[in-house]
């Protein structure tokens, strides 16, 4: 497929799916360079993008014993055309800000749609 009708594709099924689709921010920090002496300098990039929550994993799996010591993961898919969100951005929902631990293409390298685990 081209990347336009990847991309359309896309949009429709995020058309589609209505209020289930949360637009959020994509925010990437960058730090200048260091002066010494000087306080560091830390800019952020805002990007607009549009989440589609999935059912989160929860808790263990049955192979796994004793206890679940943190927080399991939120996993949703990504609708992002303007940039590829990498381990590390921040992801600003409804002005709580989460930090993304995995990124995946799904779309065979388009750049458009995302599976994303954040927490």
């Amino acid at each position: 497929m081209k990347r336009e009708t990847i991309k359309r594709v896309v949009g429709n099924v995020f058309a589609n799916a209505g209020d289930m689709v949360i637009p959020v921010s994509i925010i990437r920090t960058s730090v200048a360079v260091h002066t010494p002496g000087l306080p560091e300098v830390i800019s952020e990039t805002r990007l607009s993008v549009n989440l589609l929550k999935m059912q989160s994993p929860k808790g263990k799996s049955f192979l796994e014993t004793g206890p679940v010591i943190d927080k399991s993961y939120n996993v949703s898919f990504l609708q992002c055309e303007d940039c590829i969100p990498v381990p590390g951005d921040l992801l600003e929902i409804d002005g709580t800000r989460f930090t993304l631990q995995q990124v995946a293409s799904l779309d065979n390298g388009a750049g458009v749609l995302f599976e994303v685990w954040y927490q």
